[in-house]
């Protein structure tokens, strides 16, 4: 009955007098007249203004209804849906099972403060306090950088296969690694639960941080470093370290900030990347080692510089990182009076063994005041020293301590420094021809220089100070190696065939021989090589088999790579020998010649000590040359 009476009023509305829709437009498709065409109408604005906004308000009228209507349905359904997860949350209707992840407790339980290097173990707590399963459940525990496992491999995540946790369950998992880092570093555990639920392939997650707190690193550093030094004099750093760690750490580096103004001269381990950073590698459970640094530091008198150390291993991404760091800071002070340390006349840091040395020390008074009473103390250490032949110029010496001393009584020019004034003291001695070489450690010789020059210092308000200056100087022993060669025919490590003497267009082969002998010093990249005249040929037969050995057939040169030769080669080591055959087939024109087998083989090492290259040569190999009691210089001579 309602329906009726609407669809009435729509229809009298609709058909209204004087406000007909149908009639409107009807009326608006009417003002087309016949001929006149769009563009005439289109250029009346008055007709269109008019019309356009009838049109707008006819629109305005029907759309009016239904939006208002449309609005409402959608308010409806809104409200219904998010009042119907409302009650299904707040468990009004019976059965529901949401899950959420509020409802999940994880955790990582056990010690917050740790040893770095000590192994502590942990339990992972997961509880299910949802109505509902968790389906293929994982936990991920993402580990702090540097971590390691057991096995004291790199460790960064590990992942947990749980499966189902049912509504109410806990489970507690154990794991263990070594945490890494520096002392007091705050150290980030990540636990991640993964799991789906039920008719869902949905991966859903929660995770939580633990923080731990590192107790004591997993090395140890001891810094012994001067407190102060003077500009432009060389220092020493001395560095230990000790591992405090249950596992052995791996591939380990230490590495040095230097401060401004420090000149690296010289480590007693290769440096690497720039000469701060060393690769001292593994270091097992409570072992220990040490490094030395020494350098030169230039810059502003009382300037405080900070050194820094470090150690730590780097990751695959070549990043540092680091278990333990020490600072220590040195005090850098001008020297007032300039000294330095000559050996025959020169700045040098290596010689060779068997040597006379003169030694000179400078001295100059930078000061612009006068300085009294000046007193050189020298002393001299290294057993490599005969004291038997030291000489001292206007001093003295103190066996006692292996002193030499030079005052304004014996030397009369260190009564009175003006300043800028300058001078020298001398004395000299001679190196042991050989060193005592009875055990693999007797290796790296050297002998040190080191003393001070102290005096009285006038101020030009005749005010007086002492002063002091101090200077060192180590002169490390090159080592000494020799290289021999020989020719042999009726021994050796080949069987030698051919006529002795050798006769014109007839073959005769021979040994050559190449012995090496090290004895202070290990030598690396150790290579020795010669050349054969044209018409000596080469058999292709080495002893011992599987040297390192070429020949160039273009060249003729023979090249033998030994590598390493340790110090004590040809003492306390065999020594190195290398042996090859080769063949002689003389010429008419050789006839009375003892020909040439092979020029004088060359010797070249690197010292790892002294850090020079150290060259020798061997002797020239004739058909006489021959050293074998059957042998006689005629019968190196080619016959017909």
């Amino acid at each position: 009955m309602e329906d009726n009476s609407s669809l009435e009023k729509l229809k009298k509305r609709l058909y209204k007098e004087g406000d007909n829709e149908l009639e409107k437009r009807t009326e608006r498709r009417e003002t087309f007249s016949e001929g006149e065409g769009i563009k005439s109408y289109w250029n009346k604005p008055t007709r269109l203004r008019e019309d356009f906004k009838q049109t707008i308000k006819s629109m305005k009228k029907k759309t009016k209804f239904p939006y208002f209507w449309l609005f409402l349905l959608i308010g409806a359904i809104a409200l219904f849906s998010f009042g119907g997860l409302y009650l299904l949350g707040a468990g009004i209707f019976p059965g529901a099972n949401v899950v959420s992840s509020r409802n999940i407790d994880l955790g990582l339980e056990g010690p917050s403060l740790v040893n770095a290097g000590e192994y502590n173990r942990w339990f992972v707590s997961l509880t299910n306090n949802n109505a509902a399963t968790l389906e293929l459940s994982d936990v991920i525990l993402k580990y702090p950088a540097g971590s390691l496992d057991a096995d004291g491999e790199i460790i960064k995540e590990q992942r947990f296969p749980l499966g189902k946790v049912r509504s109410g369950e806990n489970i507690r998992q154990g794991v263990g690694f070594f945490a890494m880092g520096e002392e007091e570093e705050l150290k980030e555990i990540e636990i991640i639960l993964e799991y789906r639920l039920e008719g869902s392939n949905a991966i859903f997650a929660k995770s939580e941080l633990r923080v731990i707190k590192l107790s004591r690193s997993p090395v140890g550093i001891s810094l012994h470093f001067p407190k102060e030094t003077e500009a432009g004099q060389e220092l020493s750093l001395g560095i230990e370290y000790v591992s405090n760690s249950e596992v052995v750490l791996k591939n380990l580096y230490l590495k040095i900030e230097y401060p401004p103004g420090f000149r690296f001269v010289d480590s007693s381990l290769p440096a690497v990347g720039g000469k701060n950073e060393w690769e001292i590698g593994d270091l097992a459970p409570r072992e220990q080692h040490s490094l030395e640094v020494k350098g030169i530091l230039e810059g502003q008198d009382l300037t405080e510089l900070v050194f820094h150390v470090s150690i730590g291993r780097k990751d695959e991404n070549n990043d540092f990182n680091n278990f333990n760091s020490q600072t220590a800071s040195v005090v850098l002070k001008r020297s007032f009076l300039n000294l330095s340390v000559l050996v025959n006349g020169k700045d040098v840091d290596v010689i060779s063994s068997g040597k006379s040395l003169t030694i000179t020390i400078p001295w100059e008074n930078d000061l612009p005041t006068e300085v009294r009473n000046a007193v050189i103390n020298v002393k001299l250490t290294g057993e490599v020293v005969d004291f038997y032949t030291l000489n001292v110029s206007r001093g003295f010496y103190r066996s006692s301590d292996n002193s030499i001393i030079w005052n304004f009584s014996s030397f009369s020019d260190l009564s009175s420094l003006s300043p800028g004034e300058t001078g020298e003291a001398k004395f000299s001695f001679s190196l042991k021809d050989v060193f005592s070489v009875e055990q693999p450690e007797d290796k790296n010789f050297s002998f040190v220089i080191e003393g001070e020059m102290t005096g009285i210092r006038i101020s030009e308000q005749g005010d007086t100070s002492d002063i002091r200056s101090t200077f060192s100087k180590e002169v490390k022993i090159a080592s000494h190696v020799q290289l021999v060669s020989s020719v042999l025919h009726y021994s050796g490590p080949f069987s030698n065939q051919g006529a002795v003497p050798p006769k014109v267009g007839e073959q005769t082969t021979y040994t050559i021989s190449w012995s090496v002998s090290n004895f202070y010093n290990d030598v690396s990249a150790v290579i020795v090589r010669a050349s054969l005249p044209s018409y000596i040929s080469w058999l292709d037969k080495v002893d011992p088999a599987g040297e390192d050995v070429t020949y160039n057939a273009s060249t003729g040169e023979v090249v033998w790579t030994p590598g390493l030769v340790e110090a004590g080669t040809g003492i306390l080591r065999p020594v190195k020998t290398f042996s090859f055959q080769v063949a002689l087939t003389p010429a008419l024109n050789q006839v009375g010649d003892s020909p040439v087998l092979s020029d004088r083989p060359s010797f070249e090492g690197k010292d790892l000590f002294t850090g020079v290259v150290l060259r020798t040569t061997g002797v020239l190999l004739k058909t006489n040359s021959i050293p074998e009691a059957q042998f006689n210089n005629y019968l190196g001579k080619v016959i017909e």
